[in-house]
């Protein structure tokens, strides 16, 4: 199909529009660049407090070893665990214990 040059013309940006357009992709690529530096830097800092972390997580996992059924408790009073999703989980856990 063949176009008369009016339609060319409007379809195709003028010099202007066209840098315009040149400008938004580099500023979008520095917007890039700065979110992949953000994304290294925020990985970076999570791994430091996770590691940081790390002897809370022992010594609360030593205090709850003190305390007998103290997980089956936590699920049990849990508001948002229900009945259901208790049952699931007893059948899976002695399913998968008796097929080991």
């Amino acid at each position: 199909m063949i176009f008369d040059n009016d339609w060319l013309l409007f379809c195709l940006p003028d010099k202007d529009q066209q840098d315009a357009i040149e400008r938004i992709d580099e500023v979008q690529n520095e917007i890039d660049r700065l979110n992949e530096q953000a994304s290294e830097e925020i990985l970076k800092v999570e791994q430091k407090y996770n590691k940081m972390r790390q002897p809370h997580f022992q010594r609360r996992t030593e205090l709850i070893s003190k305390i007998p059924n103290f997980w089956v408790t936590a699920f049990v009073n849990h508001p948002q665990v229900t009945d259901e999703c208790m049952y699931s989980l007893l059948i899976s856990t002695l399913f998968h214990s008796t097929s080991n």
